[in-house]
């Protein structure tokens, strides 16, 4: 581990300074149990003291000097490991860092590291400190940590998650690799640490389990990928990771520099695979028809999938959580949802953009969870064939009830949901809901007959109606 100033190098063998705070630790021991002996025995026997006196001083060195040492160690080791996990070190095997790697909380490669429990606000403020050599060193050197960084820029975020994804494209596809090629007659294969016989087929069900899954997963990485490459209208990658049924939060448009920001949350089956292109079609199409409906301001869409979505809707007797007749997965996302819409209004460049939340099904839901705890940062709710939203009245929601909207469309079966499951349908009038002429609201607004995915086809008036509450003309909702 190197690290160099001007034009100065110096290099940290971990395992010597490890050794040596170590063999300091133990002096430093042994002076705290002799040292009181040693002081009684000279003031009885009346022996000089000047040499004590000398070991008592480098005791109380050693007492500042010891932890800090130890500290700076481990944080060495973290990393260290840090980079070496993602493969971010240079070719030699040697992780370069600019400035002095052991200048304790001064260094931004510890820095970052004491950022992710703190609110948006905060991070913002840290990162505005920043010089641009400190920024650019984090964005090449630490974008795992700093692509899902909360208060961070959006263009730093983008340029963090793009080297992640492709990282991880590359992961996938070495272990698929590895996973799917059958190994020679005499060679065992490695499975999670243990010898799998070739003669054994059962043996190798895992193996193949694991394939099944990465090549369901690697789709989707491709898919997102692939409309980050298109740039008419640009696309950034604000949040993406790999883990459990994966996270991704992609927005077509800058939200930073946009006039109005919608932020449209999937629901159930929603998850890091193929299906994924779906969700940034649905955003696509929602940038477009703001853009065509208000030319004259500025639009971002973004699709947040920052929760593990239930994926089925059969009720799961032994996992009742696991599927979309339980609350469970949107009161475990609401706190994200809310924490990002509070860093959409943290680093938005000037003043407040104008900002809608939209979902769709169990979305909804998660959605509704998030808002009902009040002051979420945003203008409107927007809830599209939706479950219920976990309260049983608009007056439950954190939301002025005219900024409320829905809309379920004749022939969807989502109509059928007890009201008892998931709380009061907004498409209810027991929900407080009123038509879109009525004077209070939320305003319930029309959708084309069709099923439970038919809200973006072409010529669907609801498309009609989510540009117009995304740009602010509520006039024109109908």
């Amino acid at each position: 581990m190197n690290t160099s100033a001007s034009n100065r190098y110096a290099s940290i063998d971990l395992d010597v300074l490890g050794q040596a705070v170590a063999d300091l630790e133990e002096t430093l021991n042994g002076l705290h149990q002799w040292l009181p002996g040693l002081e009684r025995d000279f003031a009885y026997f009346g022996v000089d003291t000047a040499s004590l006196n000398r070991l008592g001083a480098a005791k109380r060195e050693l007492d500042s000097v010891v932890p800090d040492l130890r500290e700076r160690h481990r944080r060495a080791e973290i990393l260290l490991v840090h980079q070496s996990n993602y493969r971010l070190h240079g070719e030699d095997g040697v992780v370069h860092f600019t400035g002095d790697l052991i200048d304790g909380n001064g260094h931004v490669s510890h820095q970052i590291h004491d950022q992710t429990s703190r609110p948006p606000g905060e991070v913002n403020q840290w990162w505005t400190g920043l010089g641009d050599d400190e920024k650019n060193y984090l964005t090449e050197y630490h974008p795992y940590l700093l692509g899902r960084l909360d208060g961070v820029p959006v263009s730093f975020r983008d340029q963090a998650n793009r080297a992640v994804l492709a990282h991880e494209i590359e992961r996938l596809r070495h272990e698929l690799s590895r996973l799917i090629n059958p190994p020679g007659l005499d060679t065992p294969l490695y499975f999670d640490g243990r010898p799998v016989p070739p003669t054994d087929p059962m043996a190798h069900l895992p193996r193949l389990q694991e394939a099944s899954r990465l090549g369901q997963r690697l789709p989707g990485l491709l898919a997102i990928q692939e409309r980050l490459e298109r740039t008419d209208p640009p696309a950034y990658l604000i949040d993406f990771s790999t883990q459990g049924l994966g996270r991704t939060v992609i927005s077509i448009g800058n939200p930073d520099e946009a006039d109005n920001v919608g932020t449209y949350v999937p629901g159930t089956g929603s998850q890091l695979d193929e299906r994924i292109n779906t969700d940034i079609r649905r955003a696509d199409i929602m940038f477009d028809d703001a853009h065509d409906a208000a030319k004259s301001s500025s639009t971002a869409v973004i699709m947040w999938l920052g929760y593990n979505a239930p994926q089925d809707v059969i009720l799961d007797v032994q996992n009742p959580s696991h599927t979309a007749w339980s609350p469970s997965r949107a009161e475990s996302a609401a706190p994200n949802l809310r924490r990002f819409q509070e860093t959409l209004r943290v680093t938005h460049i000037e003043g407040n953009s104008h900002n809608t939340l939209l979902g769709h099904s169990y979305g909804t839901t998660v959605i509704g969870h998030a808002a009902k705890e009040g002051d979420i940062h945003v203008d409107n709710l927007v809830f599209i064939a939706s479950p219920g939203v976990g309260v049983n009245h608009v007056s439950d929601l954190g939301v002025d009830a005219g900024h409320v909207f829905a809309t379920t469309a004749h022939g969807d079966p989502i109509l059928f949901t007890p009201d008892r499951i998931l709380g009061t349908q907004p498409s209810s009038n027991r929900f407080g809901l009123h038509t879109i002429d009525g004077t209070i609201g939320p305003t319930y607004f029309r959708s084309n007959p069709g099923g439970h995915s038919s809200y973006w086809d072409n010529g669907n008036k609801a498309r009609n109606n989510f540009a117009y509450i995304i740009t602010g003309q509520y006039g024109f909702v109908r």
